[in-house]
């Protein structure tokens, strides 16, 4: 029989190790810095792996990394934020364009801590990155997946599918504070 102070210890140690396990899973997938208990393949891992996107767009591709790259070029100042907004909520600026200044959005707002955690834009991120919103019914999934974690409401008719995404989106972008710190 094990006596009862060696059964105890490995009791706690057991907790221990599922806490810091569980620990940093929360971190890995909320892509958080947490301290010393990350996962050693965790962010520098991903760095030089970079996420990956559907088939057709990839971070780490020369001409996704170019469209990114313009598009916060062109954005760099309030002015041209404010522009690019204006036509988003028209509908004259191009839904490819948005759901990718989305992306670049969600991934600054994770480096900044403000992506609303795991259950967060982390979620819809990885969906958009995965290609789940390309899909036949991707636009209606990718704006409940917004939806569902704006803390403002979105002004428009919702049975008007095209205004209402954008009003979503819209909404996305201000909350995350896209005019004041850009993409």
């Amino acid at each position: 029989m094990v006596p009862k102070r060696i059964r105890v210890s490995i009791l706690v140690f057991a907790a221990a190790a599922f806490a810091i396990s569980s620990w940093n899973f929360a971190a890995d997938y909320s892509g958080h810095s947490t301290g010393c208990w990350r996962h050693p393949r965790s962010q520098a891992w991903r760095s030089r792996q970079g996420p990956t996107l559907r088939a057709a767009w990839q971070w780490g591709e020369a001409e996704t990394l170019e469209a990114a790259e313009a598009l916060s070029g062109r954005l760099s100042t309030e002015t041209a934020r404010k522009e690019w907004m204006q036509g988003l909520r028209e509908g004259s600026t191009d839904w490819e364009e948005v759901k990718l200044a989305l992306s670049l959005l969600w991934e600054k707002a994770a480096k900044e801590g403000r992506d609303g955690g795991p259950f967060g834009y982390p979620m819809a991120l990885t969906r958009l990155l995965e290609g789940i919103y390309d899909e036949p019914d991707g636009d209606e999934m990718l704006i409940a997946d917004i939806d569902a974690r704006l803390t403002q409401v979105p002004e428009g008719d919702p049975s008007d599918k095209e205004i209402w995404k954008r009003s979503v989106v819209s909404c996305c972008f201000d909350e995350l504070g896209f005019l004041s710190g850009g993409l």
